[in-house]
């Protein structure tokens, strides 16, 4: 299913894992909610955002626990995935703006 919000569009599917991959702000990402938690990784331009996950790259990544228990993210809904994914954008944009880093260097969120 095709999901678009301010800056940013993906296509999402899926259940145990729910998975999406789009642009946001001209920037390739990655979205995968399983078991408890829900994450969101962003590349810069051209690059894969999922080898930020696996530590091949610099980026920026965050993630959350999704409430309900053991495997609640997986059965996440669409509307509940947009509402990660604007929750997870507004993050990286304030991190963005307010970061003296370079855009590509990683990221801690909370």
């Amino acid at each position: 299913m095709e999901l678009k919000g301010e800056g940013w569009s993906g296509i999402f599917y899926g259940s145990t894992p729910v998975e999406g991959f789009g642009e946001v702000d001209g920037r390739p990402f990655y979205f995968r909610a399983r078991w408890e938690t829900w994450w969101l990784a962003i590349a810069e331009p051209r690059q894969d955002p999922l080898l930020i996950y696996a530590e091949e790259i610099s980026g920026w990544i965050h993630d959350e626990d999704w409430p309900g228990g053991k495997f609640a993210a997986g059965y996440m809904s669409m509307e509940e995935v947009r509402l990660c994914m604007e929750r997870g954008i507004a993050l990286f944009r304030s991190r963005q703006q307010n970061d003296s880093s370079k855009p590509g260097e990683p990221h801690s969120q909370s």
